[in-house]
């Protein structure tokens, strides 16, 4: 009998200890974008968390933020322990679109984690892809006209 308790409170100790070290995985994420030629609009910054959702409309999580000197700073909380790419774009006329022009030419400012290059397609998730596994990370994005 004795061995049983010993083992339920071991077992129950453990699952306690497994409920810390879970929630304790999640990290937060801080976003300059560096670059912007103006203050005017927002800019908005899109997160993913998968290779297969990667710059479609199936955001893991989004923010907007203001422009002040050229730059704007956002911050993405709680985020699982795991790979995401971020993805933003200056929305200057604020219409909360990524506004292109002739043969699909940015007219808008954009910019990807990694500061991942643009050659003749968008990056890969796996070029802009970066790891959350720390309490706290800082990454700077430089926009491109």
């Amino acid at each position: 009998m004795k061995i049983t308790q010993t083992f339920f409170a071991m077992l129950v100790l453990g699952f306690i200890f497994l409920n810390v070290s879970a929630e304790e995985q999640k990290g937060n994420l801080t976003v300059i974008v560096k670059g912007l030629r103006n203050d005017k609009g927002s800019v908005f910054s899109a997160l993913y968390n998968s290779e297969k959702d990667f710059l479609t409309k199936k955001v893991f999580a989004y923010k907007i933020a203001n422009i002040q000197n050229g730059s704007a700073r956002m911050e993405f909380s709680d985020l699982p322990y795991g790979i995401y790419a971020i993805a933003c774009f200056h929305d200057e006329n604020n219409n909360r679109k990524f506004d292109k022009g002739a043969f699909s030419i940015p007219l808008e400012g954009y910019g990807f984690s990694n500061d991942a290059k643009v050659v003749m397609a968008p990056p890969s998730f796996k070029d802009a892809s970066l790891n959350i596994n720390t309490q706290a990370k800082e990454i700077i994005i430089t926009v491109r006209y």
